[in-house]
């Protein structure tokens, strides 16, 4: 069974400050699924609060990719939802042994929502570019079934095999 949603892809290539390609790099992902929930709001156990219904079953909330030798990475997901005060984004984290993590967030080029978003808003045009994955259609001929966002990443550090 398949996760309730827009199916998209989301690739890029992790390189280091020399743009060398970045090899066994991890990102993690964690998103809303297609209502703007998270997994926590489905399974809230405080007197407070009470859990959500209708959490799809077949959506992982979550989920990660490992780049290849040319740095380059691939993940499969739906698109997210988002909450009144947000834009739809997705939550990474990259890893690699010898650079700094990278926390970050994913957004999606001229989304309707971005320029309500709380923390688009206080960024400059550089920053909101370098958070921002631009897409096109996985299908031209059915532009509705699914796309591919182009998400680059540069982590902090430069790789041992290329200094000259």
């Amino acid at each position: 069974a398949e996760a309730v949603g827009n199916f998209i892809q989301i690739r890029g290539m992790v390189l280091d400050e020399n743009c060398t390609p970045i090899q066994g790099a991890v990102i993690e992902i964690w998103q809303a699924d297609a209502k703007g929930h998270y997994e926590w709001e489905y399974n809230s156990n405080s007197h407070w609060k009470l859990p959500l219904d209708g959490k799809d079953k077949n959506f992982q909330f979550s989920g990660s990719a490992q780049t290849d030798n040319l740095g380059q990475y691939n993940l499969m997901t739906i698109f997210p939802g988002a909450k009144e005060e947000s834009a739809p984004y997705i939550n990474v984290i990259v890893k690699r042994k010898g650079y700094d993590e990278l926390y970050t967030r994913i957004y999606f080029v001229n989304h309707p929502r971005n320029s309500e978003d709380s923390v688009l808003s206080k960024l400059n045009n550089e920053s909101k570019e370098s958070i921002t994955a631009k897409g096109r259609s996985i299908d031209s001929k059915n532009p509705q079934e699914g796309r591919i966002y182009y998400f680059p990443i540069t982590l902090s550090g430069i790789g041992a095999y290329k200094r000259f």
